[in-house]
């Protein structure tokens, strides 16, 4: 009689447990994913924020958190997970009741590009674990990693090679200067900056600020083409780093920069261009934008795209061109568009074991690393 009774209640408890926990496991309980920062460099290392809340009193004797995410990762700790197309993991966790746990995946961004993880799947069951639960719900992490900007000592060996022709295209009039503002006067400042009205006004010594006035401007047109399919993705890649490395120089030396490409952005809506880029403080806009370029749609014609440029009148600045394609047709587009500049360069990315074999005047060479 008395085993009877045990089978009949234990049979009750499963049966109220299994409805009980089906229909309340899920509330108040959550999972999300972050990232420790939201703009890394290609090489850095970072964490991956995991996040799991049971905001009631009710016990999760196992719940799997499953999420995927880019496999250029690489994590630290890679147990409860699987590389393919994507990386897969599979973290379990057991809560109890009002129980918030967090864990840091350790992990290195090792390739350009945006990043998310849009979703994560809750997977769950009763206490006997006969039934099984499930959630998808959705998450907000992003990620964008910029790209690697070209080593001080390589880029000193194309610009010592080149220096005059960097320093016509790279160059400002320092020696002017335009009033921007007013801030307080501290010992140093030049007694010639100081502005006696706004002192008098303001009871307190005041000094002018000024800025330097930008005359030159740079506009940089980057062909994503490349001449040969032969490993194009590690080259088109390359050409990014020049052209972030470049962008990045310009705007250190408040010049004004003008960037045009033809590759696609990353929704594949339109070309990612940069028509005004004209302090340091746009370097952020500059790099966002590099870290999110599509090389897997087919890039757009930049012959096209140059002859649209030369349409425009363009007075007083220098063009940089940088391009691995050098057919006849993107030759000839760019000594026509270089005609409306007053100093140009023709910047050809190429690995050293592949020939060279056109010839362009202003053209620089500048090797691929392996």
């Amino acid at each position: 009689m008395i085993l009877l009774l045990v089978i009949a209640f234990v049979g009750l408890f499963y049966v109220l447990q299994t409805k009980y926990y089906s229909k309340h496991w899920k509330k108040g309980l959550s999972a999300t994913l972050s990232f420790s920062k939201g703009r890394v460099n290609e090489g850095d290392e970072l964490e991956l924020i995991e996040v799991v809340e049971n905001a009631k009193w009710l016990p999760i004797p196992h719940l799997h958190v499953k999420f995927m995410t880019a496999n250029s990762f690489t994590f630290e700790n890679c147990d409860n997970s699987v590389v393919t197309d994507n990386y897969y993991r599979n973290d379990i966790f057991t809560l109890i009741g009002y129980q918030t746990t967090k864990r840091t995946l350790k992990f290195k961004a090792n390739k350009r590009g945006f990043y998310d993880i849009k979703s994560v799947d809750l997977i769950s069951g009763d206490i006997f674990f006969r039934r099984t639960f499930a959630s998808h719900d959705e998450n907000v992490a992003r990620l964008y990693v910029y790209p690697k900007l070209i080593e001080r000592s390589e880029l000193n060996s194309v610009l010592l090679n080149n220096q005059g022709e960097i320093n016509t295209l790279m160059s400002i009039n320092v020696d002017e200067y335009s009033y921007i503002g007013t801030r307080e006067y501290v010992p140093g400042d030049p007694l010639n900056h100081i502005n006696w009205k706004r002192s008098a006004k303001d009871c307190s010594l005041m000094t002018n600020i000024f800025s330097p006035v930008i005359e030159h401007e740079v506009t940089m047109i980057v062909n994503l083409c490349p001449f040969y399919e032969n490993d194009k993705m590690r080259l088109l890649e390359y050409i990014i780093r020049i052209v972030a490395t470049l962008g990045k120089l310009c705007l250190d030396n408040n010049v004004h920069l003008h960037i045009y490409t033809n590759a696609y952005e990353l929704d594949q809506s339109k070309v990612l261009n940069f028509p005004s880029l004209t302090s340091k403080s746009r370097e952020e806009s500059l790099m966002m934008g590099l870290a999110a370029i599509n090389l897997k749609r087919e890039p757009e014609d930049i012959v096209k795209i140059m002859k649209g440029l030369s349409s425009r009148r363009i007075n007083n600045q220098s063009l940089i061109f940088i391009s691995n394609d050098r057919t006849n047709a993107v030759i000839d587009a760019y000594k026509d568009l270089s005609r409306s500049f007053k100093n140009h360069m023709f910047i050809m990315p190429e690995y050293a074991a592949v020939p060279v074999k056109v010839k362009v005047p202003d053209m620089i060479s500048w090797e691929v690393p392996v």
